[in-house]
C-alpha cells in the first residue's frame, strides 16, 4: 500500500513540473530549413519566457537560449523567430542543420514545456517559378480583408466563384489574410489555409510583420508555418507582406522575416508580392543598392513582385524611378503598385485635404476610408501599367460587401470591366515597348544602403533635391494646398506636395524616368545602346533639365495623360482630389480616326486598343466614377457623376459597335468640321466599351427589355435598340393571339444608333389574354416587306393593371409578391397564383395540411377592427380565414364557394396588444383555398374620446404625459418641454480695428432671464461663459468662430448655435500709371475709407477710389496712407525720362535688340511693359538683370511712338520710346 501511495505521489509531482506552456507549432518531428525555424506557443502567463534548443535531448549541453520575440496577448501566444544577424548581428539565432531538442519556459527556468524535436536542413537550392508572370498574364493580388466571411457562408465554393469568376481564376490571386485575428480567429494558419486550398483558388500567404514586445492585436505568423503551407497545398502560389521598410534597414525582427521569407519563395519555385514606400528618405533606392550584388548573383528578382505602395503617398516617384531602374537593370523580373484606401487618410471628401492629424503621428478622418473613390484604384493601376507594372494590388478590398462577401456596385461598375479588358484585349505593353519609352536614367549619387542623417530627406521645398528635379520635370501641382508648407512631428518642415503627389502631373516622359540602382553601375542599355546617364545634381534647375534630359523628351502640350504605347491607349486625369477638368489631345492615326480629344474628369479614364487585325478599328473602354451611398465604404465620396465626352477627329464619319447603346447619351456627327462627338452616361453602364471604325459595321436592331406581363392600355410602348450606317425605315407592329394585325407604326431614322421608342394606339385596349406579339423590322427607306433587313419580335400577356385597395389601416391584393404572409404552420404549399385572383392577377393559395399567416403591426388598443377578404375553396374540405393572437378570442369563418365570396371579421384589441396574425388555415390535404384582396380598417376607439383625452394632440396610446393643461408645448409622447423664443438672443459683431490689434468682439443679448452658458470655440479660442442676461467675448482675431448657447437647467433643450466671422481691415492696395505724356499719374485706391496722399511733400486727403495728379519733376516722390496705419504704407518713386539712372538704346529704335541699361547695381529684376500712346498695353514681363542690362527683341513692334514702364522694387520709370 505504501509503495502504491508514493508513486501516486511521484506522479503528481512529475505532473506539476511542466511550464503552462502550450506548444502550438512546428508539430514534432517537423523538418524545416534554418531560415524559417521559428516557433508558437501559448501560455497564460506573464513570463519571462525562454525557448531552448540543444541537439542533446536532456538539454545537458549545446543549450542555445531565445527570449520571446513577440507575446500575442489577445490569443495568449508567444513567438520565437529566427534572426540572421544582417542588421544587429549579436541577436543572430541560426540553427545549422541536423536534429535539435526545444522547450520553452515561462518561469524563469523553473519549469519547461514538453520538449519537441525538428529536423533543421539548410538546402538553399532554387526552383524554377511556377507563377507565369507577363505583359499577356498579368498577376492581380486581390486582399479579401475578412476571409472568415468566406468560410462562414453557406456555401464558400459558390461565394468565392462570385467573388473570383471562372474567367479570371488565372490572373486573380487571392490574399486570405492569415495574419489577421479576425479571420483566422486563433486557428492553426496550416489548416485555416487548407480550408481554401481545398475549394482550388490560387491564394498567397500573409505573412503580416514581426516586432518586439507584447501587443494586444497585431499581424503575425512564423516562417515555419509558411514553410509547411508550400509543402503542403499546392494552391498556395507564394507569401506577401508590405511595409517593412519602416524597421527593414535597421531592425533585424523586419529584416530577416523578409529575406527569410523571400528564400523560402525561392526554394519552393513560389512567388513574393512585397510592396512598400518611403518614410522621410527614398527608402525604395537604398534597397536597391544595399541588395543589387545580391540580386544580380542570386535570382532573388525572379520571385520578388516588388510593388510601389500607394499608402504613404511621401516622394511617390521616387518610388517608382528605383524600381524602374531596378528592372531594367536585371536585378528584378516584375515590378508592379500597390493601391491602398490608406492613401486617402491624407485626403477626404472631394477637394478637400485631412493632413492635420496625419503629419502629428495620428490618423486623419479619411484614414476610415469612408470618402476614398474606389477609382483611385483604377487610375492607379493604369498609371502603373504605363510605368511598366505586370503586377497589381488591391488591399482595401470594397469590392466585396463587409458582411455577406458578395460583389458590390464596386466590382460591377469599375473592377471587374477594367480587368475584362486588360486581359481579353491585352492592353499592358510589352517589356520592348515600354523600354523604348526611356532615353535617360538618372544617377540619384545616393550610394549607400544604410539609414544615414545626411541622406536628402523628401520635403520638396526650394532647395531640396527631390524637390528642385521634380520641379524641373515633372512639376509640382500649383493647386492649394500643394504648394503649401506644413510641419510634421519629426522635426521638420515639407512642402504638402511630399505628401499628397501620388502621378506625374504630365506625358511628356510616357513611362516616366528611372533612376540607376546605384552609380556604379552601367547603365541599362536598350536597343544595343546604352541609356544616358545624367546626375540628379544637374536637373535641380529647369535650364539644367532642358538642356539634360528634356531634349530627349518633346514637350507636352496635355494637362491630362494622353500617350498611345505598344497600341493601347491611356487618358486619365493626373490630380489626386481636385475636381478640376484636364485637356488632352491624343493622335490616333486609324481606323479613319485623326485624334481624339476632351476635357476628361478627376475620376475617370479611358483606355483602349488600336486593332489593325480587327476590321481596321480601335476598341475604348471609358469609365468615371458615380456616386453610390449604398456602398458602406467610398460610396460617399461625393464626386458629382459627370458624363464622359469625347471628340474625334475623322478622314470621314466612322461606325460605332457597342453592346451599351443605352448608355450613349449624344452621337453627333458634324459634316464640316469632320468630328464625331460621344458622350456617355456612367450612371446607365459603368464602364462602357465601343469600338470605331473605318469599314461598314454590321447594322443591329433589337427590341428593348419587355416583361412577359404587359398591363393592357390603350397606348403602348415599345423601345427598339439599334445601330444603323444608313437611313432606315422602322416598322414596330402588335399582333393578336390569332396572329392578326391589330396596329402598327413606323418611322425613318438618320444613320447612327441609339434607342427610339414607338408608341403602339388602340381604342378600345385590347383584351387581356396570351400570345400577343410585338414584332420589329428595319427596312431600305420606303421599302416593302419583300425588303425586310432585319426583324425581332416578342411574345408576352396582356393583363389588366391591378386595383388594390388603399382602405385602412392594411391591405394586400399580392400583385406584388407574397407580402407579409410567410407565417404558417404545416406541409401546405403556400405561394402566391395567377388565374384564380378575385380582380387584377394574382392571389394567395394555401393547397394541403397547414396554414399562411401575417402578422400585422402597429393597431392601437382598445380599438375595434373590422378585417375583409375574398376567398374561394376548390378543394374537398373546408378552409378558414380568421384572426388571433390580438387580446381577445380567436374569431373565423368558413369558406366553402368555388367562388370568390367576401369574408368579414370584427374584432377589438386588449388593452395592450398592438397586433394581430390573420390566418388563411387549410386542414389536410384535400384542401384548397385562395384569399384575395384583404383590408383592414379601424372603427375607432371603445369609448367616448378615447383617442387623446387631454386634446395635447397625441393619441393616448402615445401619451405618456396624460394630463397636460391645454396650450403646453408637448413632445411627441405629450410631455411639456421646454422652448424659447425664435428671437430670444441678440448677437452684436464688432471686428478688429487693426489685423494686429486682435481686439474684435462677440456681445450676446438674453430677452429671458435664464442661467445660461454661452461656448465660444474656433481660431484658438476654447471659452465659455455663464450669464443671464449680458455676456460679451472680446479680444478676438479676425477668422470662424463657432458660439453655442445653453440653458443649464434644461440639458435636454438643444443647444442654440451660431457661426460667426470675426473681420479685420483690408490691406491697402495702390495701382499707378503714369500717363502717355508722363506730365501725370492716375491711382487706384483700394482697402481704406479716407487716403492721405504724400506727393513731392504736398498733402491731399481724398476718400475716392480713383484720383489723379500732375506730376511736376523728372523725380517724383509718393507716399499713400490710409486713416489707420495697420493698413499699411505704399512708396513709390516715379521717375519721368532723362532724370533717370537707367538708359534705353537706341532711341528711336529700328530693328533688332533694345537694350536697357540698369544704373543701380543692387537691382536684380525688372518689371517692362510697354503701351501704346492710346493705353493698350503691348507687354508686359519680369527680366533678371544680367551685368546691369536687359535685352529684349522689337522685331514684332510696330513703327510709332511707345511708352515703355520700368518697375523695380522700389520704383518706377518712364520713358517715350520711337520705332521706325
Amino acid at each position: 500500500m505504501k509503495k502504491k501511495l508514493t508513486y501516486i505521489l511521484f506522479l503528481l509531482l512529475y505532473t506539476g513540473s511542466f511550464a503552462q506552456v502550450t506548444l502550438l507549432f512546428p508539430e514534432n518531428n517537423a523538418e524545416l530549413t534554418d531560415i524559417a525555424v521559428s516557433f508558437k506557443v501559448k501560455s497564460t502567463t506573464d513570463g519571462p519566457y525562454e525557448l531552448q534548443v540543444s541537439k542533446d535531448p536532456t538539454f545537458a549541453t549545446g543549450v542555445i537560449k531565445q527570449e520571446q520575440t513577440i507575446k500575442y496577448r489577445h490569443r495568449n501566444f508567444v513567438y520565437f523567430h529566427t534572426r540572421l544577424g544582417k542588421n544587429v548581428p549579436e541577436l543572430k539565432f541560426l540553427l545549422d542543420a541536423g536534429t535539435w531538442y526545444w522547450r520553452v519556459t515561462d518561469d524563469g527556468s523553473t519549469t519547461f514545456s514538453e520538449t519537441r524535436t525538428i529536423i533543421v536542413n539548410d538546402d538553399k537550392f532554387s526552383t524554377p517559378v511556377q507563377t507565369v508572370i507577363s505583359p499577356e498574364k498579368p498577376f492581380f493580388h486581390f486582399r479579401i480583408g475578412n476571409s472568415r466571411r468566406v468560410l462562414n457562408s453557406p456555401d464558400p465554393a459558390a461565394l468565392l466563384k462570385q467573388m473570383v469568376p471562372d474567367h479570371l481564376k488565372e490572373y486573380v490571386i487571392i490574399d486570405i489574410g492569415q495574419s489577421f485575428d479576425i479571420n483566422t480567429q486563433g486557428e492553426d494558419l496550416l489548416e485555416y489555409s487548407r480550408l481554401f486550398d481545398n475549394l482550388g483558388y490560387k491564394f498567397l500567404f500573409d505573412i503580416g510583420g514581426t516586432s518586439d514586445g507584447l501587443i494586444d492585436k497585431g499581424r503575425v505568423t512564423i516562417l515555419a508555418e509558411l514553410e509547411q503551407v508550400f509543402k503542403e497545398l499546392p494552391n498556395c502560389v507564394g507569401a506577401a507582406t508590405s511595409e517593412r521598410f519602416y524597421g527593414y534597414f535597421y531592425l533585424e525582427q523586419h529584416r530577416s522575416q523578409l529575406e527569410g521569407a523571400l528564400e523560402l519563395c525561392r526554394k519552393y519555385g513560389k512567388v513574393f508580392s512585397y510592396g512598400d514606400m518611403n518614410h522621410k528618405v527614398a527608402k525604395w533606392q537604398l534597397f536597391a543598392y544595399e541588395n543589387f550584388d545580391l540580386y544580380k548573383s542570386i535570382n532573388y528578382g525572379d520571385y520578388l513582385l516588388a510593388q510601389y505602395k500607394t499608402t504613404d503617398p511621401w516622394g511617390a516617384y521616387t518610388n517608382v524611378s528605383t524600381l524602374q531602374g531596378m528592372k531594367l537593370s536585371g536585378m528584378i523580373k516584375n515590378i508592379g503598385i500597390w493601391s491602398d484606401a490608406w492613401c486617402w487618410e491624407k485626403f477626404g471628401q472631394v477637394n478637400e485635404f485631412e493632413l492635420a492629424d496625419w503629419v502629428l503621428g495620428g490618423h486623419a478622418l479619411g484614414s476610415k476610408t469612408k470618402y476614398h473613390a474606389y477609382m483611385q484604384n483604377i487610375k492607379q493601376f493604369i498609371y502603373g501599367i504605363t510605368y511598366g507594372s505586370t503586377v497589381f494590388t488591391i488591399e482595401q478590398d470594397e469590392q466585396y460587401d463587409k458582411f455577406t462577401g458578395m460583389p458590390t456596385d464596386h466590382y460591377y461598375r469599375y473592377l471587374e470591366p477594367f480587368l475584362d479588358f486588360v486581359i481579353g484585349e491585352k492592353l499592358i505593353p510589352s517589356e520592348d515597348a515600354i523600354k523604348n519609352n526611356f532615353k535617360v536614367i538618372v544617377d540619384t549619387e545616393i550610394n549607400s544602403g544604410k539609414l544615414d542623417s545626411t541622406l536628402p530627406k523628401l520635403t520638396y521645398l526650394p532647395g531640396n533635391i527631390w524637390g528642385d528635379f521634380l520641379r524641373s520635370t515633372y512639376g509640382i501641382t500649383t493647386l492649394a494646398p500643394y504648394t503649401e508648407t506644413i510641419s510634421n512631428n519629426q522635426g521638420f518642415s515639407l512642402q504638402q506636395s511630399a505628401y499628397l503627389e501620388m502621378i506625374p502631373n504630365t506625358d511628356r516622359y510616357p513611362s516616366g524616368i528611372p533612376f540607376l540602382p546605384r552609380s556604379s553601375e552601367p547603365a541599362p542599355i536598350i536597343n544595343g545602346q546604352s541609356l544616358d546617364v545624367v546626375k540628379i545634381s544637374d536637373l535641380d534647375t529647369q535650364a539644367k533639365a532642358n538642356a539634360n534630359l528634356n531634349i530627349h523628351y518633346p514637350a507636352s502640350t496635355n494637362e491630362a495623360y494622353a500617350r498611345i504605347i505598344d497600341k493601347s491607349i491611356f487618358v486619365f486625369n493626373t490630380l489626386e482630389n481636385h475636381d478640376v477638368k484636364q485637356s488632352y489631345s491624343l493622335d490616333i492615326n486609324h481606323a479613319g480616326i485623326e485624334t481624339m480629344s476632351g476635357d476628361i474628369d478627376l475620376m475617370s479614364y479611358i483606355i483602349g486598343k488600336i486593332k489593325p487585325d480587327a476590321g481596321d478599328s480601335v476598341l475604348f473602354q471609358v469609365n468615371a466614377y458615380v456616386p453610390n451611398s449604398q456602398v458602406k465604404r467610398g460610396g460617399a465620396y461625393a464626386l458629382p457623376a459627370y458624363p464622359s465626352i469625347l471628340k474625334f477627329k475623322c478622314t470621314s464619319r466612322p461606325n460605332i459597335r457597342c453592346d451599351e447603346i443605352e448608355a450613349i447619351e449624344r452621337y453627333e456627327w458634324d459634316a464640316t468640321k469632320k468630328e464625331l462627338t460621344i458622350e456617355i452616361n456612367h450612371t446607365v453602364s459603368g464602364a462602357v466599351n465601343f469600338t470605331l471604325q473605318k469599314d461598314p459595321a454590321t447594322e443591329t436592331m433589337k427590341l428593348g427589355a419587355i416583361e412577359d406581363l404587359v398591363f393592357t392600355s390603350t397606348s403602348l410602348d415599345f423601345d427598339v435598340v439599334y445601330q444603323i450606317s444608313n437611313s432606315r425605315d422602322f416598322i414596330v407592329s402588335l399582333y393578336k393571339p390569332d396572329g392578326s394585325l391589330l396596329t402598327s407604326t413606323k418611322k425613318t431614322l438618320v444613320p447612327g444608333l441609339g434607342t427610339e421608342t414607338f408608341t403602339l394606339t388602340t381604342n378600345p385596349a385590347p383584351e387581356k389574354g396570351v400570345n400577343y406579339k410585338v414584332t420589329a423590322v428595319l427596312r431600305p427607306v420606303g421599302g416593302d416587306a419583300s425588303q425586310n433587313l432585319l426583324k425581332d419580335d416578342f411574345f408576352f400577356e396582356l393583363i389588366d393593371e391591378a386595383i388594390c385597395s388603399t382602405i385602412g389601416v392594411y391591405n394586400e391584393c399580392f400583385e406584388n409578391g407574397i407580402g407579409l404572409w410567410t407565417g404558417g404552420f404545416g406541409a401546405a404549399v403556400k405561394e402566391v397564383q395567377r388565374n384564380h385572383a378575385y380582380q387584377s392577377n394574382y392571389s394567395l393559395m394555401v393547397k394541403g395540411n397547414g396554414s399562411a399567416s401575417a402578422k400585422i403591426t402597429g393597431l392601437y388598443p382598445n380599438t375595434k377592427y373590422e378585417l375583409k377578404a375574398f376567398a374561394k375553396n376548390l378543394g374537398t374540405d373546408n378552409i378558414n380565414f380568421g384572426v388571433k393572437d390580438g387580446g381577445f378570442t380567436a374569431v373565423s369563418v368558413g369558406v366553402r364557394n368555388t367562388t370568390f365570396e367576401e369574408k368579414t371579421l370584427n374584432f377589438t384589441t386588449g388593452a395592450t396588444d398592438t397586433s394581430v396574425v390573420v390566418y388563411f388555415f387549410s386542414p389536410n390535404n384535400n384542401s384548397e383555398g385562395y384569399l384575395d384582396d384583404i383590408s383592414l380598417e379601424d372603427k375607432g376607439c371603445v369609448t367616448p374620446n378615447c383617442d387623446d383625452l387631454d386634446q395635447d394632440g397625441v393619441l393616448n396610446k402615445d401619451d405618456k404625459c396624460p394630463n397636460t393643461p391645454a396650450g403646453t408645448v408637448v413632445d411627441q409622447e405629450g410631455c411639456p418641454v421646454f422652448t424659447l423664443a425664435f428671437d430670444n438672443f441678440s448677437i452684436k459683431v464688432t471686428g478688429e480695428t487693426c489685423a494686429i490689434k486682435n481686439n474684435g468682439s462677440i456681445e450676446i443679448t438674453a430677452k429671458e432671464t435664464f442661467n445660461y452658458t454661452a461656448v465660444l470655440s474656433g481660431n484658438g479660442v476654447s471659452e465659455s461663459k455663464g450669464f443671464t442676461g449680458i455676456v460679451s467675448f472680446n479680444n478676438l482675431a479676425t477668422g470662424s468662430y463657432e458660439l453655442y448657447i445653453q440653458v443649464n437647467d434644461e440639458p435636454d433643450y438643444e443647444s442654440t448655435y451660431y457661426l460667426i466671422e470675426i473681420s479685420e481691415p483690408e490691406d491697402l492696395k495702390v495701382t499707378s500709371k503714369v500717363s502717355s505724356s508722363g506730365k501725370s499719374v492716375s491711382l487706384a485706391l483700394e482697402g481704406g475709407v479716407r487716403y492721405n496722399i504724400i506727393l513731392n511733400d504736398v498733402i491731399y486727403k481724398t476718400n475716392q477710389s480713383e484720383v489723379t495728379f500732375p506730376l511736376s519733376a523728372s523725380e517724383n516722390r509718393l507716399v499713400i496712407k490710409t486713416d489707420k496705419d495697420c493698413q499699411g504704407i505704399y512708396e513709390e518713386n516715379i521717375i519721368i525720362g532723362s532724370g533717370s539712372r537707367m538708359k534705353i538704346y537706341p532711341n528711336p529704335v529700328g530693328k533688332g535688340d533694345v537694350t536697357i541699361k540698369i544704373g543701380d547695381r543692387l537691382v536684380e529684376n525688372i518689371d517692362l511693359e510697354i503701351y501704346t500712346m492710346s493705353g493698350r498695353q503691348l507687354k508686359n514681363k519680369n527680366y533678371r538683370v544680367n551685368n546691369g542690362k536687359v535685352t529684349f527683341n522689337s522685331d514684332n513692334i510696330a513703327p510709332g511712338i511707345y511708352l515703355i514702364k520700368l518697375k523695380t522694387a522700389t520704383a518706377s520709370f518712364n520713358y517715350k520710346v520711337i520705332k521706325r
